[in-house]
């Protein structure tokens, strides 16, 4: 293992008479303050536009597994208290009923209105919402948790239970753009079959969203599902890191 200190030491030993072991450790400790000023530069720019689109990194965090594993820490951390907090709230404040017994602290019929709730419900809200910007497979995996309810707080699975069929859908232009590009033929091929399309969606999920529709030929109504863009290449490339990380486990 190469320390920072044996490294500045080689350094300096390199360059004596041009450069100091002071000087290289400001050169370091710059490149270190750029480099934290850029990332900070692009996460705010990143939050900015999953404040509009929470589905608009997607793509760049398949293409930059570093981005999304930095936006992950960063969800963990602002977890924390909303993870620890109603706990200990719970336990220093909670009533004891005549025989001496804890009374559970969601039984209380003010618990809706109780510090510990709120606390769980946004933390829940955040879990959801980070899980969401994050891309297709943790919404997966945010699905698969919220049928969990013996793993975390009701809260939290409430939460979670808006990645079921609540994911922010693509409308107007985006929609028929999707539509166009999935149908075989393009614009000509989907109204030569549809003579009608309902550009807000019924429903939408990780994978793809619902539209109605209405068949030319017969006029019977229908329901289309349309596969987001490059879902395909998102999926592949995420499935790809998590077969590398699972190789060194």
């Amino acid at each position: 293992r190469i320390s920072i200190q044996s490294l500045l030491g080689y350094l300096s030993n390199i360059f004596p008479d041009q450069i100091t072991l002071r000087t290289i450790k400001k050169a370091i400790l710059s490149m270190i303050a750029i480099a934290s000023l850029i990332i900070l530069k692009e996460n705010l720019s990143a939050s900015r536009r999953q404040k509009i689109d929470a589905t608009s990194e997607w793509g760049m965090y398949a293409e930059r597994p570093s981005a999304r594993g930095l936006a992950l820490t960063i969800l963990l951390v602002r977890l924390i208290p909303y993870v620890i907090l109603p706990g200990l709230i719970e336990k220093y404040t909670s009533k004891t009923d005549e025989n001496g017994k804890t009374i559970p602290y969601d039984s209380n019929p003010n618990y809706l209105d109780s510090r510990p709730h709120k606390l769980r419900k946004r933390g829940g809200e955040i879990f959801s919402e980070g899980l969401l910007r994050l891309g297709p497979l943790y919404i997966k995996i945010g699905q698969i948790l919220s049928c969990r309810e013996n793993l975390f707080p009701k809260e939290w699975v409430t939460s979670m239970e808006r990645l079921q069929d609540r994911v922010p859908a693509k409308s107007g232009k985006e929609a028929w753009d999707l539509v166009y590009s999935a149908c075989p033929g393009g614009k000509v091929g989907f109204h030569r079959v549809f003579s009608d399309f309902d550009d807000v969606p019924l429903a939408a999920a990780s994978l793809g969203q619902v539209h109605k529709a209405r068949l030319r030929e017969t006029g019977d109504a229908v329901a289309i599902k349309i596969q987001r863009a490059s879902l395909k290449e998102i999926y592949d490339k995420d499935l790809d890191l998590m077969n590398r990380i699972a190789s060194f486990v």
